[in-house]
């Protein structure tokens, strides 16, 4: 699925399928799943999981909470409430449909360890709550080396989450 939410086309699901891909991330942007209010809002979109599970594909959503590229979402208070709603909600809507959901999208290239476990401290217990079946996955590790990885561990980020992702771009550094 396109962050949009259209559909892949069956013939290319079909030939994932047959490849034996289990998973597929979609991306789940605020602005998809929210009404002129700010209020979560049922779309076409939500029918996902059933539409993958038909070709024994199960989906993990990337909650990306805010539209603008770059948005520290958590550092200005009303945009943080509309947001940590929003995503709980999603959780809700979800809870029993899918496995696992990540909590944003490569996180670490917008904030300093300390904040992102300041914010995963705060909405990890709100998302468990409200989607208590879900395994929430952090991070999406975008850096090439590991140095803010472990100050984020060490800063207590790990206990906030129940799975982190790395993505393993090819830098020629590494």
């Amino acid at each position: 699925y396109h962050g949009d939410g259209i559909p892949i086309k069956d013939d290319v699901m079909q030939y994932l399928s047959y490849m034996g891909v289990g998973y597929i991330r979609t991306d789940w942007h605020y602005k998809e799943f929210s009404d002129s209010t700010g209020a979560y809002a049922v779309t076409p979109a939500e029918s996902i999981p059933e539409d993958l599970g038909k070709y024994k594909i199960k989906t993990m959503p990337i909650f990306i909470p805010k539209d603008i590229k770059g948005s520290v979402f958590w550092k200005i208070p009303k945009e943080y409430e509309i947001a940590v709603k929003w995503m709980e909600e999603a959780a809700k809507a979800l809870n029993g449909r899918v496995e696992a959901v990540e909590m944003y999208n490569e996180i670490d290239l917008h904030d300093t360890p300390e904040g992102i476990t300041n914010l995963y401290k705060r909405i990890y217990p709100i998302l468990k709550k409200a989607g208590p079946d879900i395994e929430y996955v952090g991070l999406a590790y975008a850096r090439k080396e590991y140095s803010w990885l472990k100050k984020f561990l060490d800063a207590g980020g790990g206990d906030y989450m129940d799975k982190f992702s790395v993505h393993h771009y090819d830098y020629k550094t590494s």
